[in-house]
């Protein structure tokens, strides 16, 4: 039908705790100064609404922070298997640092090879059961991929840097010129992340939103808003698809590929810690 959309990947981001303090951390897990878990009721009412809007997801993602850490995933996975004909692909995305529960592989065995797990490794001494969190998925015969981010050939050659985005660092034609370069809206058509009811298509954007900084409403999808109807939600997202740029390039670095590349996971150390906590780090 033409009124249908279809999306390409969207994530479901259910906290932003973590149990590891990554510098650089996409979804900027440490540098958060207030609960950031969201609770059942609410996931299952953005499933909801996402699945209002979005006619399929050819890509769902479950992501943090690290997932592993909710206590209610075997509920949400109940719950998304109601909608398991709009997903083409389930993915969890983990740290290799916690082994999931019994109750929820036996949930997530029933999603059969449509389901997968992304397990980031960061070496032994960060992702500290790889081979208990392997051995359980393929007792339970769940598929999974080890990403490499230790070794000399790292995923995708390493982490970008975002910048802190409440600086502003580009006029209008350099933010032109980054998002033309980008990986996010070229290589990959973006990938959606929804947190709090909100649907922003890169981790900068979303960073922005919970900072309550000034972002573009045209920019993001308020899922919640009663007030916009299913089919004003879906023409911000096809044009957030056909955009040429967003104003929030312009506190953006990108993620392009000349972009500098750093060592994925390097810890933060108490002190630093202690200053975000405080308020006095941001990025």
């Amino acid at each position: 039908m033409a009124d249908e959309l279809i999306m390409n990947h969207v994530g479901l981001s259910v906290t932003l705790a973590c149990n590891l303090k990554c510098k650089l951390c996409a979804a900027y897990s440490p540098y958060q100064t207030k609960e950031t878990t969201i609770g059942i009721g609410d996931l299952k009412k953005t499933l909801s609404r996402c699945f209002e809007v979005a006619s399929f997801v050819e890509q769902f993602g479950i992501t943090g922070g690290e997932p592993m850490l909710h206590p209610d995933l075997p509920e949400l996975f109940e719950e998304m298997y109601s909608y398991l004909d709009k997903i083409g692909e389930v993915r969890i995305f983990t740290n290799g640092t916690i082994v999931p529960k019994e109750e929820l592989l036996h949930v997530l065995k029933k999603y059969g090879k449509r389901l997968s797990f992304l397990i980031d490794d960061y070496g032994a001494h960060l992702s500290t059961k790889i081979p208990e969190i392997t051995k359980v998925l393929d007792d339970f015969g769940i598929a999974y991929v080890v990403r490499d981010y230790w070794s000399e050939d790292l995923h995708c050659g390493g982490w970008v840097d975002f910048g802190d985005v409440r600086e502003r660092k580009h006029t209008f034609e350099s933010a032109l010129e980054l998002y033309s370069k980008c990986a996010s809206p070229n290589k990959w058509h973006f990938c959606f992340s929804i947190y709090g009811g909100i649907m922003r298509p890169c981790g900068p954007i979303g960073r922005r939103l919970v900072l309550g900084l000034p972002v573009n409403e045209n920019e993001y999808v308020n899922l919640f808003d009663d007030e916009v109807s299913i089919e004003k939600q879906r023409e911000k997202i096809r044009n957030i698809y056909n955009a040429t740029y967003f104003e929030s390039c312009a506190y953006c670095n990108g993620m392009c590929d000349d972009s500098p590349r750093f060592k994925p996971a390097e810890q933060l150390t108490a002190d630093e810690i202690a200053e975000i906590r405080k308020g006095t780090i941001w990025r």
